[in-house]
């Protein structure tokens, strides 16, 4: 069976390069949307009529604006918005490097954050946000005593999603947290059980559904803060 033609359908990825980043913008290409893929480098494995590459730095305030007023300048719309561009630097020793922390925030927390302030502008009413968050995120399940820095951002992303949700509500934009488990990536390893694949078609089954939003999602099921 043919895929739907939907290539009047917009979703803004961060983090396209590699991972699942690459695996959700391959997905939404299938499934025949239109995809503007972000990497720190603008450039991008991907090789598809209706995929354009875009460079950006979500440690730098410079590059965010930069990238929202392209966006803005080419008349974009965006049906769904994925934050999934992040960064794990954690020293593995079970200690806080404040540097390490600091810019681990400034990626994962403030450049996601001000990303999507800056393309709120550009969502249709009906689309979706889903930041991508992590099992190790959550306050009710107690994980390693490792990657604090990390934990800490994604935790923070999460109180994000939660009053996100209820400011954009009036609009009709759906906001989702979603931990898609332990994936085969350079942030996972090789002995990660899951292939980027999986999560790449949830992340899209969670973006066009009408699930609850303002809620952490895992696979299909909501889970606990």
């Amino acid at each position: 069976m043919n895929e739907p033609q939907n290539n009047n359908r917009i979703v803004l990825i961060t983090g396209t390069s590699r991972g699942i980043g690459l695996a959700t913008a391959n997905t939404f290409l299938q499934k025949g949307y239109t995809v503007l893929g972000t990497s720190t480098s603008g450039r991008s494995p991907i090789s598809h009529d209706h995929f354009k590459a875009y460079e950006l730095d979500l440690s730098s305030q410079d590059s965010i604006d930069s990238l929202t007023k392209k966006l803005l300048d080419e008349g974009k719309q965006i049906d769904h918005l994925i934050n999934n561009a992040a960064i794990m630097i954690d020293q593995q020793d079970g200690k806080i490097d404040m540097k390490r922390l600091r810019d681990t925030v400034e990626v994962n927390l403030y450049g996601t954050i001000s990303l999507t302030e800056g393309s709120i502008p550009m969502l249709r009413t009906g689309g979706s946000i889903i930041n991508i968050s992590s099992e190790l995120a959550s306050l009710s399940q107690r994980m390693t005593n490792r990657a604090y820095s990390y934990r800490i951002s994604k935790t923070a992303l999460n109180m994000y999603t939660l009053t996100l949700s209820q400011r954009l509500e009036e609009k009709g934009i759906r906001v989702y947290s979603f931990a898609p488990g332990w994936v085969k990536t350079d942030m996972g390893g090789e002995n990660a059980l899951r292939d980027p694949e999986e999560p790449a078609l949830e992340i899209f089954r969670l973006s066009t559904s009408e699930q609850r939003s303002g809620y952490f999602y895992e696979v299909d099921s909501v889970r606990d803060w």
